[in-house]
């Protein structure tokens, strides 16, 4: 308890402060072609299960024992609603009828509301900050190429705006701004019939545009609101392109349906309620083993980081082993030993936190295993229970240590060192085939004359 109590509080100083682990990029460029088509696809399955609801994540991956089995997990409880989900799922995205997403927007609109909502609203700030920063982008995006390398697969689009006219760049990028804007508020995911189905599709489309634009795929890395924006398109787009591809995958892979089972904590796990009551000047001065701290240190953290929450003296905490390490304990069991060379991917409905991108990792080192998250957003999370791998979570434990020591390294009460580059989190989303665009421009062009 007492090896949970002292990580729970490191991890509470390094939330309060904003804290992530410093990385540089996602793995995305180290995955073989099956390794990041396995990873999107249990990805876009842990998605179209989560509802949304606070503090729920589903992470996904398959048992590749005869037969093969998709096993589920969740940093929640699941109960009888997830277990009916995923097989109302597997029934849509596996039946003859089904041709695209489309066939499966009224399930997504049910189970998924909330968090497809909650996405379509962060798309629409990351819009507002896009169009605030435009004109500064567009100076340093110049020259401006052909219309048709700007905006691949937008021949059908620009005919139906423009006739036979040829607007400028700048024209064109506004239009297709305003199209998606106006539709993701049009949007009413509260009433799934068929015209909700239509703008769904219709904002699928016009993003998909926005998304292989020159523009996105050339300024994504080095301008924050553009990479923002493709990172949020991204997101949405994970109901779309992404169930396009899953759909096609499960009729190749499992034309008679996926054998599905959730999994549970595991039993020796640090998983209990407790409270936290130490302040976060005692808990920072436990990481350096003693006390260091100039006696401004409160004035300097305020001023280093004005946090949005007063310091509670006390807070319950309720751990919990998060999704993916239950999946990684079971199934090293079934696989054991594993091919260290091979990777064995693991899907998530949101990017793996700082503890648990660090407990793979170092579970990987010790036993020659090779588990693989599609990334991690290196967000610190008190709730994270210790999974009981003894070894591996004494090195989790000091790796938390030392960044509660780094980050009072940042806020200049210590000299400055070096920091890792390791666990950055960027979202690696799938850009959609000009042909397709094509297929899907032909409900704007119907939604907009008003025909059905």
């Amino acid at each position: 308890m007492e090896n949970q109590t002292r990580l729970s509080e490191y991890l509470r100083v390094l939330q309060h402060l904003g804290y992530s682990h410093p990385s540089t990029r996602s793995n995305s460029a180290h995955r073989d072609r099956k390794t990041d088509e396995e990873i999107r696809i249990l990805d876009t399955l842990a998605v179209a299960l989560t509802s949304g609801t606070r503090g729920e994540v589903i992470a996904t991956s398959f048992n590749k024992r005869e037969p093969v089995t998709l096993l589920l997990a969740k940093n929640t409880p699941c109960d009888a609603t997830d277990r009916e989900a995923v097989q109302e799922l597997v029934k849509r995205i596996t039946s003859p009828q089904t041709q695209n997403f489309e066939n499966v927007l009224p399930f997504l609109f049910v189970h998924c509301k909330v968090n497809m909502m909650n996405r379509i609203s962060k798309l629409l700030k990351a819009l507002k900050e896009f169009r605030s920063d435009l004109q500064t982008i567009l100076g340093i995006h110049g020259p401006f190429s052909s219309l048709a390398e700007e905006f691949p697969g937008s021949e059908e689009y620009r005919a139906w705006k423009y006739g036979q006219r040829v607007p400028s760049f700048s024209e064109m990028l506004h239009d297709l701004l305003e199209d998606i804007q106006e539709t993701a508020r049009t949007l009413n995911i509260e009433n799934p019939g068929q015209p909700s189905v239509d703008l769904f599709v219709i904002l699928s489309a016009t993003l998909s545009m926005l998304q292989s634009s020159r523009l996105l795929r050339l300024r994504s890395t080095t301008e924050p609101s553009v990479e923002l924006l493709h990172d949020r398109i991204n997101y949405v787009c994970q109901y779309s392109q992404g169930v396009d591809s899953l759909i096609v995958y499960a009729k190749h892979y499992f034309p008679n349906g996926i054998p599905c089972l959730w999994l549970e904590a595991p039993a020796d796990s640090a998983e209990t309620i407790f409270k936290l009551k130490s302040g976060y000047k005692i808990i920072i001065e436990r990481a350096f083993h003693r006390t260091l701290f100039p006696d401004n240190v409160q004035e300097l953290l305020h001023r280093q980081f004005p946090y949005k929450h007063k310091w509670k003296k006390s807070v319950v905490i309720k751990t919990r082993v998060h999704a993916e390490i239950q999946l990684v304990l079971y199934l090293s069991k079934a696989y054991f030993p594993l091919d260290p060379q091979r990777p064995h991917p693991i899907g998530t409905s949101k990017r793996s936190c700082m503890c648990c991108a660090l407990w793979i990792r170092e579970y990987n080192e010790q036993f020659s295993t090779y588990w693989m998250t599609s990334g991690s957003h290196g967000k610190a999370y008190p709730a994270w229970a210790l999974p009981g791998v003894d070894s591996v979570d004494k090195r989790v434990r000091e790796e938390v240590e030392n960044q509660v020591i780094a980050a009072a390294k940042s806020i200049h009460l210590f000299p400055q060192s070096p920091r890792s580059d390791e666990f950055r989190s960027r979202n690696t989303g799938m850009a959609v085939e000009p042909a397709s665009i094509g297929q899907l421009i032909e409900k704007i062009v119907r939604w907009r004359s008003g025909s059905s």
